[in-house]
């Protein structure tokens, strides 16, 4: 008897991994550019897009022990890793002119950049849990 709730899956004849990590790439020279510059929004920004493209190859929910729809880990803790990078940039005040910035201002400057550390650190360890990073391995080793 067949089952009725099977849907066969369906892969593209044409794979495009190739450019997917090009784009990848790209994205990260842009994080790299605004994290040096401390441009903390627009590195957020590529953080969120680097997301987007990596976010696709991930289950969104799972079933836990009770049988309720949960989200995955992953999800869970970049959902709680831009909440809180979110929170403390919408704390930060921008300078006009030649106003100098206050001990508290470069205080709030110093943990969104930490929070966004976070959240790359993140977003590069699962790039390389996906095959799609730093780490690789030539078939050639295997044996």
């Amino acid at each position: 008897m067949e089952d009725q709730n099977f849907e066969p899956q369906k892969l593209s004849k044409i794979n495009s991994a190739g450019l997917i990590n090009l784009r990848i790439h790209d994205i990260w020279v842009e994080v790299n550019k605004h994290s040096v510059r401390g441009n903390y929004l627009q590195w957020n920004y590529h953080l969120d897009r680097i997301w987007c493209e990596l976010g696709g190859d991930i289950k969104r929910t799972r079933k836990n022990s009770k049988g309720e729809t949960v989200d995955t880990k992953e999800f869970k803790e970049f959902g709680s890793l831009d909440e809180d990078v979110s929170g403390k940039l919408n704390e930060l005040t921008q300078k006009k002119g030649f106003s100098q910035y206050t001990t508290q201002d470069m205080t709030k400057m110093t943990t969104v950049y930490q929070s966004l550390i976070k959240k790359e650190f993140f977003l590069r360890r699962l790039m390389n849990k996906q095959g799609k990073g730093t780490a690789y391995q030539e078939e050639s080793d295997w044996d």
